[in-house]
C-alpha cells in the first residue's frame, strides 16, 4: 500500500477517513436516540424530536473528531 504524499489522501487513506466518520457517527445516534425515547411519554410529539443540550455537544465533538482525524491523515505524508 502506498502511503499519501503530504497534505493529500489517496484513496486508501480517504476510505479509512471514511470509514472512521461512519465509526464516530454511531454514538452521536445512540445518544440522540436515548434522549428521544427519554422525552416520550404519552406517545410521540413534533418537540420530542428537538435537539437536547447533551445531543448538541456530542455533534460538535463528533465535528472535531472527524477534522482532526481529517487533518491527521493529511499532515502525516509519507513515513521514510
Amino acid at each position: 500500500m502506498k502511503q499519501s504524499p503530504k497534505w493529500t489522501l489517496n484513496t486508501t487513506d480517504a476510505k479509512k477517513w471514511v470509514k472512521n466518520t461512519i465509526l464516530f457517527l454511531a454514538p452521536l445516534f445512540l445518544m440522540y436516540f436515548a434522549s428521544i425515547t427519554a422525552l416520550i411519554q404519552d406517545g410521540l410529539a413534533l418537540s420530542d424530536f428537538k435537539i437536547q443540550p447533551l445531543v448538541a455537544g456530542a455533534m460538535v465533538l463528533y465535528l472535531l473528531n472527524v477534522v482532526t482525524d481529517l487533518l491527521k491523515k493529511l499532515q502525516e505524508g509519507p513515513k521514510e
